[in-house]
């Protein structure tokens, strides 16, 4: 490989002497004569003359430069290879724009203006010309070299999209892959959304439609498959010479043709080549890791490579004249219904090697004396040192590969280099394609993007997607896994894309969920099934601002103790009293977890960080070291301001400040952060610079549409140069789609350092002004911009007009089972509250208050509901707020009939009807009386109960509420029962309406509801089935509320005689019961304990479970016509048994329990007992 240590002899061309005119420059390369041109631009041979190294530079046309379109994915280009640093990719050195016309491109078209970019000129022969002439063993090298530098870049984000025989030289030692030209993904552009672009004798059916969604990884194996075949059979499969829809025809639809090698290859060797070549990219290997250890595992030698994995695409160029490029995708060859994700299918994955580190020493760097500062800002930066670190992280790796969850922090001080571990560990793991990466996000205040849900919505590719495209990507990407619940895909839809009015108006299927476990249920299904194929890196940043990821990290390590899932997780130092810290303090305390600590460099690598970023004098290089403290984020900021400035030039010994450049460094990091800030400032105006700083404000992550939108307000122009420029100086990044697809901050002090900026200059309030004025625009579209809309009316003080949709958003996160989120939102809301000094007359803090109920109940703080719910009741009652009062009411029911205090919950929903019936809203008024009536109809009181549940299924009948209507019918069915009437009737309308709910809403509930309807029926096989298939759900979604289900189930395994399951059953249940103290729930599961050990015939059992009940009924308020019945039984099979003592408990339970009763038809148990008595 050619460098300035072991440089080639010059060819004849490249050899000047003194009488020669001197030849046109470029940056500092001599240009010596054009080698190849297209139709956009031209390659010219070159030369750095202070080493003798050869160069090959290429030139964009003035045309194409003046297109912003060209010219971005042209800047895109040189990003994304940049960044790659393999010894089988093309180095590049440097880049930039011609400041004037030269001469030597009079009439090309090539002038002031046109980028170039300078990159390594490579020796060897085309692959083309060697088609059928490489023996096995060569063949086999080439392949597995190519795998290996697309596994580079695919772990980088960069897919080549161009992979020929003509893009790879091969000398005697080397294989070289070229011209990443068509690594490109559009950035949205209507008119070019569909562009097909490629070389068509290699081009996947993907390429041919066009389906940018749709590519990945698989994409260039189906390009390295044509190119295999063509080396193998000396053709591409369907040959070179047919014209572009012939090819476009047989690649997306033709059968493969015979294989029929000119050259020997082993046996498996063509069903290799055929899996890389299916149609369906589900079919194909899907990392090129994967490819590499099929191959290795079928050839005859063991040839050395390290391979990698997975990513997306950029937008650049190529310059090729075979290359096709046409600007729409065919109407016959639209995209398929396949996965935007490109979902894994079973594959035999490479082992993970013990180590991190490279079987062989990666390439040396590479630095040619005044160049490369054009892509200093764009270059990866090295990872030096952190071999602790790296080893840590390396052990969590393969313990988690081994098969279980681990959970890995790194944590350290702003700039010590947290992320770039992290990001290393994940583009390692890929390469070795040892894991499927997901990221998650977060920033002080919640951006757009932040949080586990969009990170998932972007590991999909349907974060940008309107709702049905969202519906339809999660179908189709979690079918392959072998998750395609509808029930799953419809509630990921909700989360991500959360129904608008006029969506739910047009009945858009809605699946909401109950409380955080089932939230977190889901998204852990979705990673269950994913790391059923490949493991997971979960990969966290900045967890100091997410507590919702955290608790959702708890879970995965509580829940899933045999799944490959790492949590990797990044933060900065956190207050004692966050509730972030009492997180991840938990989370620590766990056995599997670890803690790595990111500190300073230390000094001997603080030197090497510097060389290996950019060759500096021995000096400056020292008082770098000093003043930087060894925080490699300094380093980088320090030396790309200087960079920016030009202040570098070419010394003897590597790069030096110029004479008249300041010699005093600065002191802390913001200033040398302002400073480049104002550099790049310096050539936009005032209303670009605004808008940079309103970015800030925005969030971490940058959402382009929203960032326009609010520049517009604050009177700002949100510039797609500006951004251009940050990006060219590496102190912002874009996704693969280009900025206008979104972009983020560089690092997180880059965003601190531009809102200190804003505030001491008195902008920063009317920053928040116009965030808050686009947000609310969008809340009517994204109910979840809510709460970001009230965070940004609390920044700038406006307490009054934040109170509503810090409210909104937070039943937004309650809809969405974020309750964390939920609680801190109203908390936030309650410091407003507080700030305002509302009078008694204003309901706005009850309203907060019976949210936070709601919150507290769903999240099983049943101390924090019952204080919140006393201080909504009161209030409500003080002011006279009827509606606030009803949800109050019903509310403090809840808490009571948790506690199994139906006299108590019976009390508070007949007054929440009474106010209820006031408001003149039939549904609020029809669930308040299913709530009564369902109660009633338990604790006798039959014709009230009958009365009122009828009243309610009218409503819900009238109303298409098809889960109220069922409990209504199955509440009246056992009214019927209860008084000796037929209720065969009302049961089979019920389950009709059961049925009919589960298609819309959460089923788990309504297969209690079957359940219950067919153990009344007496059908015991149905009964079971139905019950434990709400378990299931119940289990899979995370939900605590399964205690209906349980006690049902042991019902009926008790009715069949199999009473050693009902007896677990019942064991577990109570020992929930006795752990919460819901004394009235565990007398009535006492009283079925001491039913189920009598027909068991274990007395003393029994006798316990009798006496359990009784110490629990005792004052607890729970009225239960069904108790007196099981008690009833409980003592007539004792006194058959000659137990008198049980007999008598019994007799006393029931007359106990029916003095605190007024039941109509009392049960036969009632007169039993008191002729036993």
């Amino acid at each position: 490989m050619s460098g300035p240590l072991d440089a080639p002899p010059l060819p004849p061309e490249m050899v000047r002497t003194q009488t020669d005119p001197p030849p046109p420059l470029v940056g500092a390369f001599e240009l010596i004569k054009p080698i190849g041109s297209g139709g956009m631009g031209e390659v010219w041979r070159a030369i750095h003359p202070a080493e003798g190294v050869p160069v090959a530079v290429k030139l964009l046309r003035s045309e194409y430069a003046r297109d912003d379109w060209y010219r971005q994915a042209f800047r895109a280009e040189v990003r994304a290879v940049a960044r790659l640093h393999h010894p089988r990719i093309v180095t590049v050195y440097d880049h930039g724009e011609l400041t004037e016309d030269l001469p030597a491109f009079r009439n090309t078209g090539i002038g002031a203006g046109s980028p170039w970019l300078a990159m390594e000129m490579v020796s060897g022969n085309s692959l083309m010309k060697l088609r059928g002439q490489l023996p096995w063993e060569r063949l086999y090298s080439v392949l597995l070299s190519l795998l290996d530098a697309l596994a580079h870049a695919h772990a980088r984000g960069l897919i080549h999209r161009d992979l020929k025989p003509g893009n790879v030289l091969l000398d005697d030692t080397q294989v070289t892959l070229l011209d990443f030209g068509l690594a490109i993904a559009l950035d949205g552009d209507a008119e070019r959304g569909r562009t097909v672009i490629g070389t068509a004798a290699y081009m996947s059916p993907e390429q041919f439609r066009g389906d940018v969604l749709a590519f990945g990884p698989w994409t260039d194996l189906y390009g390295l498959g044509g190119l295999a075949w063509t080396l193998a059979c000396g053709a591409p499969p369907f040959g070179l010479r047919k014209d572009f829809k012939e090819l476009r025809a047989l690649h997306c639809y033709g059968e493969l043709p015979r294989f029929d090698p000119v050259v020997l290859v082993p046996e498996g060797f063509e069903a290799w080549l055929r899996r890389l070549l299916e149609k369906d990219p589900l079919q194909r290997f899907r990392r090129a890791a994967d490819a590499a250890w099929a191959l290795q595992r079928l050839a005859p030698v063991r040839a050395r490579v390290a391979t990698v994995a997975a990513a997306i695409d950029f937008p650049t160029l190529n310059w090729s004249d075979s290359t096709t490029v046409t600007d729409e995708a065919p109407e016959d060859l639209q995209p398929e219904d396949l996965s935007p994700l490109g979902p894994l299918v079973p594959a035999d994955r490479p082992p993970l090697p013990q180590t991190w580190q490279r079987p062989e020493p990666p390439r040396p760097s590479v630095h040619l004396v005044g160049a490369g500062l054009g892509l200093f800002g764009l270059r990866e930066i090295p990872m030096v040192d952190r071999r602790p670190e790296r080893d840590a992280l390396w052990t969590a790796l393969r313990d988690t590969v081994s098969g279980h969850p681990r959970l890995a922090l790194l944590q350290g001080g702003a700039g010590c280099g947290k992320s770039r571990l992290a990001r290393w560990l994940c583009e390692r793991a890929h390469e070795l394609g040892a894991a499927e990466i997901i990221q998650v996000t977060h920033s002080p205040g919640g951006g757009a993007t932040d949080g586990l849900v969009m990170g998932i919505a972007r590991w999909l590719r349907c974060a940008d997607l309107p709702r049905e495209a969202v519906r339809k990507a999660i179908a189709q990407a979690l079918e392959p896994l072998g998750g395609d619940d509808p029930r799953d895909v419809a509630a990921l839809t909700e989360l991500i894309r959360p129904a608008n009015a006029e969506q739910r108006a047009a009945g858009a299927e809605i699946v909401a969920l109950g409380s955080d476990r089932e939230r977190h249920a889901l998204l852990t299904r979705v990673l269950q099934r994913v790391a059923d194929h490949r493991p997971v890196i979960l990969r966290i940043e900045d967890v100091q601002w997410g507590a919702e990821a955290l608790s959702f990290a708890r879970h995965v390590l509580v829940s899933c103790p045999r799944t490959p899932i790492l949590l990797l997780l990044t933060a900065r130092e956190i207050a004692p009293e966050r509730v972030e810290a009492m997180l991840l303090d938990a989370l620590l305390a766990r056995p599997p977890s670890v803690r790595v600590a990111v500190g300073p460099l230390e000094p001997g690598y603080r030197a090497e960080l510097i060389q290996e970023m950019i060759g500096l004098e021995g000096s400056l290089a020292g008082q770098l070291q000093q003043r930087t403290g060894g925080n490699p984020l300094f380093i980088v900021q320090l030396v790309g301001g200087w960079v920016q400035r030009g202040w570098l030039e070419p010394g003897e010994g590597g790069f030096r400040l110029r004479a008249g450049s300041p010699a005093q460094l600065p002191d802390d990091l913001h200033q040398v952060l302002q400073a480049r800030v104002e550099q790049v400032l310096a050539g936009h105006g005032p209303l670009e610079s605004q808008a940079l700083e309103l970015a800030a404000v925005l969030g971490a992550e940058i959402d382009w549409d929203e960032w326009q939108d609010a520049a517009h307000l604050a009177g700002a122009w949100a510039s797609v140069g500006l951004v251009e420029d940050l990006l060219r100086q590496g102190l912002v990044e874009s996704g693969p789609e280009g900025p206008h697809a979104g972009w983020r901050f560089a690092h997180g002090l880059l965003r601190d350092s531009l809102q200190r900026q804003a505030a001491e200059g008195g902008r920063l309030p009317g920053y928040h002004r116009a965030c808050a004025e686009m947000l609310r625009s969008q809340v009517g579209r994204d109910p979840r911009a809510a709460l970001r809309l009230g965070r940004h009316l609390l920044a700038v003080g406006d307490h009054e007009a934040a109170l509503q949709p810090l409210l909104d958003g937070a039943w937004r996160c309650v809809v969405d089972s974020e309750y964390l989120q939920a609680e801190l939102a109203l908390a936030d809301r309650e410091r407003a509250v507080q700030a305002l000094k509302l009078p008694a007359s204003d309901d706005r803090p009850c309203r907060g208050w019976l949210m936070r109920a709601r919150v507290a109940r769903r999240r099983g703080e049943h101390e924090a509901f019952r204080r919140w719910a006393l201080a909504a009741e009161g209030a409500a009652r003080r002011g006279g707020w009827e509606d606030l009062l009803s949800q109050a009411l019903r509310e403090h029911a809840r808490l009571a009939d948790h506690f199994g205090d139906r006299v108590d919950a019976m009390g508070h929903l007949e007054e929440s009807v009474e106010h209820a019936a006031h408001l003149n809203r039939p549904l609020t008024l029809a669930w308040c009386r299913r709530d009564l009536g369902l109660t009633m109809a338990r604790a006798g009181a039959l014709s009230d109960a009958r009365r009122i549940l009828e009243a309610a299924a009218l409503t819900f009948l009238e109303s298409g509420e098809t889960f109220g209507l069922a409990n209504c019918l199955q509440g009246l069915g056992e009214l019927a029962l209860a008084r000796g009437s037929m209720a065969d009737g009302l049961f089979r309308d019920a389950q009709d309406a059961y049925e009919r709910s589960l298609e819309i809403q959460e089923p788990a509930h309504s297969w209690v509801g079957l359940g219950e309807i067919a153990l009344a029926r007496g059908r015991l096989g149905d009964a079971e089935q139905r019950f434990e298939r709400a378990l299931d759900r119940f289990h899979a979604i995370g939900s605590a509320a399964s205690d209906r289900a349980v006690e049902g189930l042991a019902r009926t395994l008790l009715q069949q005689g199999r009473h050693r399951p009902a007896a677990a059953h019942l064991d577990s249940l109570a020992a929930e019961y006795r752990r919460g103290g819901q004394r009235g729930r565990l007398g009535r599961i006492a009283t079925l304990g001491a039913h189920l050990e009598a027909e068991a015939g274990s007395w003393r059992r029994c006798g316990a479970w009798l006496d359990e009940a009784g110490r629990c009924l005792r004052g607890s308020g729970m009225v239960d016509r069904a108790l007196l019945v099981e008690a009833g039984l409980v003592g007539r099979l004792a006194e058959d048994a000659g137990h008198i003592a049980i007999s008598r408990a019994a007799a006393r339970l029931i007359i106990e329990r029916w003095e605190t009763m007024e039941v109509e038809r009392p049960p036969s148990a009632v007169s039993w007992a008191r002729a036993w008595l």
